[in-house]
């Protein structure tokens, strides 16, 4: 076998691959062999069919397919070890010669990147991290409003009151619009939920009543059908209630924890929780600017199928975001005013920052990763076994085992972890 390797752009390479004639024989027979042993041909045992007869039964042609299909398989595969390529996605085939067999096979592979040195990267600064009172009160709020009351009045609705109704909105030929009918739909007066204008319409009506309005959709309307769009709805109140607010009390406190607890307590225990959300959302966001500023200042040549393979992954998030709503996923793109292929076309540019970012810095740690230690990584390892299930623990230290897949994703990860604590300091 002989062969000849050439660089493509977009980290492709072509392997121009010759199987010999003597070669090609001995794939010939061998397909002859597996073929007499696994097909059934009436007066012979399995193995010991004439190749004559064989022939005539298969079909040359059938015979010569799978010997090609044989050769191909065998000579790439041993082609690509031989030149100690990696290789990320299925090999393009194109037959030259059928004797002896010439081809040519269009492969993308790990692309190479260059990256500058880790102290010639500019890193971002880490700011102080501090509670405002504001804060605090406004996450005390939204912890007392999880136990409202509601109290039904016999009266017209008023900001902050909750209104059951139904409504439907139709065109300006009086087609009903999809997606603008519900029944009893619960609405808050002066929470913005809904369309600008609409929750005005509703203040002041009292139970029973119904009223028609006209509401212009705005610009920038999630659904692009509906923006700027006239709809005119009609609207019947069933109920109005009173949204009755506890305060923010001891009593209170354990009805949401189910312990005694002073107002005190549980403002240090927001404060505290409320630090460590924006601890975590200030740690992801520097880790962000860091991997951007380390993609601008690297070379890399990224293969498209790695471009695809990032977009197919953001499609299957927002397929599974709607199939957790219990959306089909038509409805969802309706809903968004967008076709599936419009959506492609907006996720390819960040997906294509998103790769050379993962590439560049799995380049820069093997200059730059710190160590961990065995007794970290089993520690960790230990860890995450004591939490699940005991009747998992037998199946996850078979998973986790010294040196396994699962052993080094758990290595790589606190490698991340260890190197961005150390970054930003």
């Amino acid at each position: 076998m002989k062969h000849t390797l050439k660089k493509l752009p977009k980290s492709e390479v072509e392997l121009t691959i010759e199987v010999s004639k003597e070669a090609l024989a001995k794939h010939r027979a061998q397909v002859i062999k597996e073929i007499s042993l696994h097909k059934n041909i009436p007066g012979f045992r399995k193995g010991h069919v004439p190749e004559k007869i064989l022939i005539e039964k298969v079909g040359e042609t059938a015979i010569q397919g799978e010997t090609i299909e044989m050769a191909i398989n065998q000579s790439y595969i041993k082609a690509v070890k031989e030149e100690g390529i990696q290789v990320i996605s299925a090999p393009k085939i194109s037959i030259d010669k059928h004797d002896p067999l010439v081809y040519k096979a269009i492969v993308a592979i790990v692309p190479e990147a260059k990256v500058p040195e880790l102290k010639d990267i500019k890193v971002p600064e880490k700011k102080t991290i501090k509670i405002t009172k504001k804060e605090i009160d406004e996450t005390k709020k939204m912890l007392a409003e999880r136990m409202t009351e509601l109290k039904k009045q016999d009266r017209a609705a008023k900001k902050d009151d909750l209104v059951e109704c139904d409504f439907e909105g139709y065109d300006q030929d009086g087609v009903l619009l999809e997606d603008t009918k519900s029944k009893h739909h619960p609405i808050v007066i002066g929470s913005g939920a809904f369309v600008p204008g609409f929750e005005d319409q509703i203040t002041g009506l009292k139970k029973d009543d119904e009223k028609d309005f006209e509401i212009t959709f705005p610009k920038d309307y999630a659904k692009e059908s509906f923006r700027n769009k006239k709809v005119k709805f009609h609207v019947k109140v069933h109920d109005v209630f009173e949204r009755v607010i506890p305060k923010f009390d001891e009593k209170l406190i354990e009805r949401l924890t189910g312990s005694k607890k002073t107002v005190e307590e549980m403002e240090q225990e927001i404060k505290e929780s409320l630090k460590e959300k924006h601890e975590n959302d200030q740690k992801q966001e520097l880790e962000q600017k860091f991997l951007e500023e380390l993609a601008k200042k690297s070379e890399v040549d990224i293969p498209e199928v790695l471009i695809e393979r990032e977009i197919d992954n953001k499609i299957h998030s927002l397929q599974e975001f709607a199939m957790s709503r219990k959306i089909p996923w038509q409805k969802h793109l309706e809903n968004m005013g967008k076709t599936e292929e419009d959506l492609r076309k907006e996720a390819a540019k960040d997906a294509e920052k998103a790769v050379k970012a993962r590439i560049c810095f799995q380049e820069l740690m093997k200059k730059s990763a710190p160590k961990v230690e065995e007794k970290e990584i089993q520690t960790k390892i230990d860890a995450m076994i004591t939490s699940a299930p005991k009747d998992q623990h037998a199946q996850a230290r078979a998973q986790f085992q010294k040196g396994s897949e699962s052993w080094h994703e758990v290595e790589w990860e606190m490698k991340i972890t260890k190197f961005f604590d150390g970054l930003f300091k």
